[in-house]
């Protein structure tokens, strides 16, 4: 399966082109054409990376959900340079399908779609001392992937483009579109 994920930063408009248990690369895409510009094969210090599923940044740094090892839960989040180093990993405890950031108030926010269940938590991330908040949940029989943060509202996409949800953070109430 392949999963993009796309986030847009000061430097450029940046991918995660995610083929599952093989390899994932981050792609640097022309914000005007969307031509790929670069390809890097994402990696830790001792492994190539196989699974990732959020991309974003938040305080001028790329962060990624990912597993070195392949494993379907993406329970790590970590800083992603531009090499596609992977470095500063905490273990969240959580599968970490999508990734969105707040930059006014440099907070983290992730979804966890669960198998087999047609439910989505919401989370608010801390990296120190790691933790994960339950901030809200949606039932949602779709596969929400990628996440954005506009104001106080978190947009979810679902993988096949046939459903928008929006979280609203100041009143946990969820609608989709």
């Amino acid at each position: 399966a392949i999963d993009i994920d796309l986030v847009n930063t000061a430097h450029g408009l940046y991918g995660l082109n995610t083929n599952y248990r093989v390899r994932v690369d981050l792609i640097e895409l022309n914000p005007t054409g969307g031509a790929v510009l670069s390809t890097t094969q994402v990696h830790t210090i001792l492994t190539n990376v196989l699974h990732a599923e959020g991309l974003t940044e938040v305080g001028g740094l790329l962060k990624i959900s990912y597993s070195p090892s392949g494993n379907v839960s993406s329970r790590l989040l970590g800083n992603l340079d531009l090499t596609g180093m992977v470095s500063n990993e905490i273990d969240t405890a959580i599968d970490l399908d999508g990734l969105g950031a707040d930059d006014s108030s440099n907070t983290i926010y992730a979804l966890d779609r669960h198998t087999n269940t047609p439910f989505v938590d919401f989370y608010s991330l801390t990296e120190s001392p790691p933790t994960a908040s339950n901030i809200g949940s949606v039932s949602s029989s779709f596969l929400l992937t990628d996440l954005v943060v506009v104001g106080d509202h978190l947009y979810a996409i679902d993988l096949d483009g046939s459903q928008l949800v929006v979280f609203n953070l100041q009143t946990n109430e969820t609608n989709t579109v």
